[in-house]
């Protein structure tokens, strides 16, 4: 066929209406909102479980109905302490039981440097985090007294432990640690110091809020589109995409037409990433009349994408590839 013929030309067209179809899909793809994040409150509960080969205090959606607390005589012997702290440290932790550390050792969070009892709350930065989607997050609280002349010298109250999130990225977000804290001091020698956190039922729901993950973000920090045209009957056209951020680790995306009337066309886009665990889209147009269209998507684990918008964007991408089918076919 000549490329300057009408014949050819209309080809090309056909062509170049089809790329435009399937840009449009993809940016229809782009336009879902960064609000289907997940971000929760999360409770120090007071019963257990076994997680990632871990077993530990839950760290849970909802709270438990049991009491419990923690807490720790610390003898001052030098009586130099001026106040009694809490903090903690973060990891995320694998299937194979191997924990990262998210904080940089033990992070202050409160104080009482009196005699008292109630709600103490403080904010910590959780930084964005790249994990697995069969990583859990563990908590691990610690107390200590601090003098000028002495420091920390901090010990584990209890450890604390999500199930497996199902999704790869933890998002930066302000963790608010809500807990209800006691402290009792006693004259010595020495003078002691008793610390103690209540949690794990609705009067004492020590709870942490802004618990924030799978959020897609929208800073590709590269991006290859690749296109080849073999012959003048344009035998064949692939197509690739990739994407890599903490978000989206790939972007795949290739689409073939072969032959001199389009016998087939294979549109494969697949995003691996923090958020979404794997999506597979498949189109397949087969024949010289396009009689068959195969249209597969797939959402991993931890998705967080609520049906309606799976639905909408579903419906309006397979809309408009079938009329650029009416159009290639009327072309």
């Amino acid at each position: 066929m000549d490329i300057n013929s009408p014949g050819g030309r209309n080809n090309i067209h056909s062509q170049h209406r089809l790329s435009v179809l399937l840009v449009v899909c993809f940016l229809i793809l782009a336009l879902i909102p960064e609000a289907l994040a997940t971000t929760e409150t999360r409770y120090f509960r007071s019963d257990t479980a076994t997680v990632n080969g871990l077993t530990t205090e839950i760290l849970g959606t909802s709270n438990s109905a049991t009491f419990g607390n923690r807490t720790l005589l610390i003898n001052d012997a030098e009586a130099s302490a001026t106040r009694y702290y809490w903090g903690h440290r973060t990891y995320y932790r694998t299937s194979g039981g191997v924990e990262t550390e998210i904080t940089s050792g033990v992070s202050n969070l409160f104080y009482r440097s009196s005699i008292g009892v109630g709600w103490q709350n403080v904010n910590w930065s959780c930084p964005q985090t790249s994990i697995s989607s069969t990583d859990s997050i563990v908590v691990k609280v610690y107390a200590s007294l601090w003098s000028s002349a002495e420091g920390y010298a901090w010990t584990l109250l209890d450890t604390w432990q999500t199930g497996q999130l199902g999704t790869t990225i933890i998002n930066a977000n302000p963790w608010n640690f809500t807990v209800w804290t006691y402290l009792a001091i006693t004259t010595g020698p020495p003078k002691k110091w008793t610390g103690a956190i209540y949690f794990g039922n609705s009067t004492y729901d020590s709870r942490i809020l802004g618990f924030k993950y799978g959020e897609i973000t929208k800073s590709w920090h590269s991006l290859t589109w690749t296109s080849t045209l073999n012959t003048r009957t344009w035998r064949s056209l692939s197509w690739t995409e990739t994407l890599a951020t903490r978000a989206w680790q790939s972007l795949a995306w290739t689409f073939d037409l072969t032959g001199k009337a389009w016998n087939s066309v294979v549109w494969i886009l697949e995003l691996t990433g923090k958020t979404w665990s794997s999506i597979l889209w498949n189109l397949e147009l087969t024949g010289k009349t396009w009689n068959e269209l195969v249209w597969e998507i797939s959402l991993g684990p931890g998705s967080e994408i609520p049906s309606l918008w799976i639905g909408l964007l579903t419906f309006s991408c397979l809309i408009i590839l079938v009329f650029g089918v009416v159009l290639l076919k009327k072309g």
